[in-house]
Formats: structure tokens, sequence, C-alpha cells
């Protein structure tokens, strides 16, 4: 009889750990993008935070090719959602993790793409590679 309780006491406590733990991975939510890409391009300090350096891909320009360091870093303010110039070509990719956006400058010599993706619920900058010849 003492075996009973005992398992049906270790049942009890497994079932109340399970159902904890599945409380606590359902519940995180993650980050909307939208909300984060307006963050990002609004508030500087945010947009430091959200860049994932050493960040992967460079710029190339006149002078030659450069890594991109946090203490070079300059802002970001321009949303590629609002560029509306026709000599620009735009493509925004969304999947569930990742947003990948490009600009072309329509028969010149200006290129960028920046990937973002959701790491741990939170948006983040990834790769950023830019040719400005």
């Amino acid at each position: 009889m003492k075996n009973f309780y005992q398992w049906t006491i270790l049942c009890l406590i497994a079932a109340l750990l399970a159902g904890c733990a599945k409380n606590i991975t359902t519940s995180r939510t993650s980050e909307v993008f939208e909300e984060f890409y307006d963050r990002f391009h609004a508030d500087e300090r945010f947009q430091l935070d959200r860049v994932k350096f050493p960040l992967s891909g460079e710029y190339e320009g006149p002078e030659g090719s450069q890594p991109w360091v946090k203490s070079a870093w300059e802002p970001h303010k321009q949303k590629v959602t609002e560029i509306s110039d026709p000599q620009y070509i735009t493509d925004i990719v969304k999947t569930e993790g990742e947003v990948i956006e490009k600009v072309q400058e329509d028969g010149g010599g200006f290129y960028s793409e920046r990937r973002f993706q959701l790491i741990d619920g939170k948006w983040y900058l990834v790769f950023y590679d830019t040719v400005n010849l």
C-alpha cells in the first residue's frame, strides 16, 4: 500500500512539472517584426542593441571593402518599405524567422541587402551588404 501512495505522489508531481513546462514554452511570444522594424529605424540605441556584431557582410565602395564594426556604425533611418523613388528597385522576402530586404539602383552602381532574423523571440540585423560604386 505504501508503494501505491508513493507511486501516486510521483505521478502527480510529474504531471505538475510537465504542465508547468508546457505553460512556460507556450506562453513565450515572439516580437512582431513590423513593431521591431519601426523602433529599429527610430531609436539609435535600440538599433545598436539589435545588430549582431560582428555583422556579416561588408561595405564595398570606391575606396575598397570594409567590414561593419560597432564603433563606426551609422544609424539606419531609411526604411526600405518607404522607398518610393522609381530609380530604386526594392524586394522584401518575409518568412517566419527571417526578413530579407534588397535595394538596387536601376542601372546604377548601388546595391544593398539586409537580413533580419528572429533569435530567441527577438529580431536582429544579422547581415548587411552594400555596394556603392
